[in-house]
């Protein structure tokens, strides 16, 4: 090995390889994020530093890399505040459902209601512990994974509360149409549905306005006479 390749190896390894190691950081970073992350200028970043961190002889390009990885991680951090903000609001939305749910089960005076209260209390710690994920973690792929798991949860939560509090239809049983239930959500009222998070919401409050009706008894008539 010449002098000078080495005293570059030594100077390497005295000044450098916290550049270095921070450069492996930053592309493993962006390699398991890179789906979230379609600024052109952090994927430009990544090619760069990549043949940086390949090359057999990277001494005399490690002084550009922390410009790089700073171009990479602004960028993550964008991400990551866009996608704790988006999550943050889809978890409060199914929290609220579930509140909204428990109570018009508590309106209607359910006899269940010591348990509708057990599940509600247990399905709002667990909430808050999601949320306390979306604030606290670095982890983007963690934090956009709340959602899904934050739906499962209200869903979970509602299948429960219906399966003690759901009361079978009297003989005598009201007849409310489809329509009129539709008429009574608030999209329905609209008349459009525009996008599918429109459809979502009205899917979720057309299902508790059924299920509204069949607890106090009534039986919808599903086609208009």
């Amino acid at each position: 090995m010449a002098h000078q390749d080495v005293s570059r190896v030594k100077g390497f390894f005295k000044n450098q390889v916290e550049y270095f190691d921070r450069g492996i950081e930053a592309l493993h970073l962006y390699d398991s994020n890179a789906i979230w992350l379609p600024d052109a200028n952090a994927r430009e970043a990544a090619g760069k530093l990549r043949i940086i961190i390949e090359s057999p002889a990277p001494y005399g390009d490690i002084s550009r890399i922390p410009e790089l990885v700073d171009t990479i991680n602004k960028d993550y951090q964008r991400a990551l505040d866009e996608a704790r903000s988006e999550s943050a609001k889809v978890v409060l939305q199914h929290k609220r459902t579930v509140e909204d749910h428990v109570s018009q089960l508590l309106a209607v005076g359910d006899p269940e209601v010591d348990a509708i209260s057990d599940i509600a209390t247990k399905a709002q710690r667990k909430f808050e512990l999601i949320l306390n994920t979306v604030e606290d973690s670095n982890s983007l792929s963690q934090v956009i994974a709340v959602q899904p798991n934050s739906e499962k949860l209200a869903h979970g939560v509602i299948e429960q509360l219906d399966s003690i509090t759901v009361s079978p239809v009297a003989p005598t049983a009201e007849v409310v149409s489809f329509a009129e239930v539709v008429r009574s959500t608030s999209l329905g009222n609209n008349g459009q549905l525009k996008t599918i998070h429109d459809v979502e919401c009205f899917m979720e409050e057309l299902d508790r306005a059924l299920k509204q009706q069949v607890r106090k008894g009534a039986a919808i008539r599903l086609q208009e006479r």
